[in-house]
């Protein structure tokens, strides 16, 4: 089973490497900045033995403890999962789950994100070869965390999509991102506080060793920090460390295969049970009347409804709550000035909500043919995506922008207002209009929500940074005259009209252009979107 599920992942792969050139290109640019992005942290993870005991310690263990989290959010909410192997696709077959997890592992280990986290752990190898004993060590603690952070999103995509193909665990499983995201957030407020009250290098040392010995004790950092343990001769740390991570990983297992014995009985491609509809929703009574307020309450459905669009819902429900936590981190820890960083939250949001726009036309699959049988124009459904994402995105950015301002005070209203309008309005426009030109693959409907497909999460994180950069350049004015609202007061009352003028410009662009594109390319687009079975 496993060389057969390896050998289909390669067939896979070659068939995605021998793409479009579209597609080739994301994959080569992806792979060049993730190189680039990992590169530093595997030279400091290898010049570790030329450098204090404590300091090596604490930088294994916060890059390893980095290294699970991105294992955990990268593929659930940006780059996707493969869902070619996919628990669902052998729901029909006669093969237990104990048969299919050495296959599915080894298969999903070919990949550049399994490889760049060998090559994270070889470097972390390299810098703890001190001695025999902290060699074998540190191989140890690597290979734990490595099986143990590409054994994560196997665990949470399986079990996940399971819980959001059903409406009835769709709230649970949203309570637990939350819960998720608030204790990491309280952990790195406590960590970044204790930094920040901390003055001259050996106190920031200090802290940053305080913040390594909590975090190695978590199921994702005790697996890193073995070779320190032995480097210390402290056995009993290495020994509840090592049994730390083997519990971990032995859970993972376990949980793992408890999921997929579930996907495997249970397809995802089985719809809940819907109460009969007895009168007009809201969404129904507002959204009406022309074909551009259809297409916006369509799309407010689609995310009460679909699992593949309530991801992005969590995902922006998830701000406030982080806000909020911070807030409270900040205070408590008596850092009232380390709260400016919490008004730059609201542009970030705001920035980020350019690639969620510009990948919902892909979400459509076969069902955009409504848009051409009953002639809706390109711009109409252009504005009408725009107006149903903005209904539930700009409240959000909105409230976290006012929370930011509430904690640091009203002097940063003006700047920071006009920095979040200019830039979520220059998002969602350059999101408009690539949405119309560049479609990524994305799960079909009643599938793994968190799936992307050959070469769809590459493409689709080429297209986030392409909009993103945008984004900037054309808003990048308006952010300079709020900065200098500071200190000039010309700029103080022309921020805010430069940065409506400049986000109402842009939208303008986004929904006419782009809508200008779909009407010349209407069938190629049904093409790009409609899934390939």
């Amino acid at each position: 089973m496993v060389a057969l599920l390896v050998g289909l992942r390669f067939r896979l792969l070659r068939r995605s490497l021998a793409g479009g050139t579209r597609q080739r290109a994301a994959l080569t640019a992806v792979a060049i900045i993730s190189l680039l992005f990992t590169a530093p942290f595997c030279l400091v993870l290898i010049v570790l033995s030329r450098t204090d005991l404590v300091v090596a310690r604490a930088l294994t263990v916060l890059i390893g403890f980095a290294l699970m989290i991105a294992w955990i959010w990268l593929p659930l909410f940006l780059t996707g999962t493969d869902d070619a192997l996919s628990p669902s696709r052998f729901a029909l077959l006669p093969v237990r789950a104990s048969r299919l997890i050495p296959g599915l592992y080894v298969a999903g280990l070919l990949g550049l994100g399994s490889f760049l986290t060998i090559l994270v752990g070889i470097s972390s190898v390299i810098g703890w070869a001190r001695s025999l004993p902290v060699f074998i060590a540190g191989l140890a603690g690597m290979i734990l965390g490595v099986v143990t952070a590409t054994l994560l999103p196997h665990v949470l995509t399986t079990a996940f999509s399971g819980a959001l193909g059903s409406r009835r665990f769709r709230d649970i499983t949203g309570l637990a991102m939350v819960v998720f995201a608030v204790g990491i957030t309280v952990v790195l407020q406590l960590a970044s506080s204790a930094i920040s009250r901390s003055s001259g290098s050996e106190a920031v040392v200090a802290a940053l060793d305080h913040a390594a010995t909590v975090l190695s004790w978590t199921p994702f950092g005790a697996a890193w920090v073995l070779p320190a343990d032995v480097a210390q001769g402290d056995v009993g740390a290495a020994l509840g460390h090592g049994t730390v991570a083997l519990v971990t990983l032995g859970a993972l297992l376990l949980g793992w295969w408890a999921a997929l014995r579930r996907a495997l009985t249970t397809p995802l491609d089985v719809p809940d049970v819907v109460g009969r509809v007895t009168r007009d929703s809201l969404v129904d009574r507002w959204f009406s009347g022309s074909s551009t307020a259809v297409v916006a309450g369509r799309l407010l459905r689609y995310y009460r409804r679909d699992p593949r669009r309530l991801l992005s819902v969590f995902s922006m429900m998830l701000a406030p709550v982080l806000v909020g936590v911070s807030v409270a981190g900040v205070t408590a820890a008596g850092g009232h000035a380390g709260g400016i960083s919490l008004l730059l939250v609201a542009p970030l949001l705001g920035m980020l909500l350019g690639p969620t726009l510009a990948f919902d036309i892909s979400y459509d699959d076969s069902a955009l043919w409504t848009h051409i049988t009953t002639s809706v124009k390109g711009w109409e459904d252009r504005l009408g995506r725009l107006l149903g994402f903005s209904t539930v995105a700009l409240p959000i950015v909105t409230l976290v922008l006012l929370m930011g301002v509430v904690v640091t005070g009203s002097d940063h209203l003006i700047p920071f207002a006009a920095a979040t309008i200019a830039v979520t309005g220059a998002a969602l426009g350059v999101g408009s209009h690539l949405g119309s030109i560049i479609q990524v693959p994305v799960p079909p409907p009643g599938s793994n929500p968190f799936g992307k497909g050959s070469g769809g999460g590459p493409l689709s994180v080429v297209v986030s940074l392409l909009t993103i950069v945008l984004a900037l350049l054309v808003s990048a004015p308006a952010i300079v005259v709020g900065a200098l609202s500071y200190s000039a007061v010309w700029a103080r009352y022309a921020a805010l009209p430069i940065a409506l003028a400049t986000a109402g410009a842009t939208i303008a662009w986004g929904v006419v252009m782009g809508g200008r594109r779909l009407d010349r390319h209407w069938p190629e687009v049904l093409r790009e979107v409609t899934y390939k079975r």
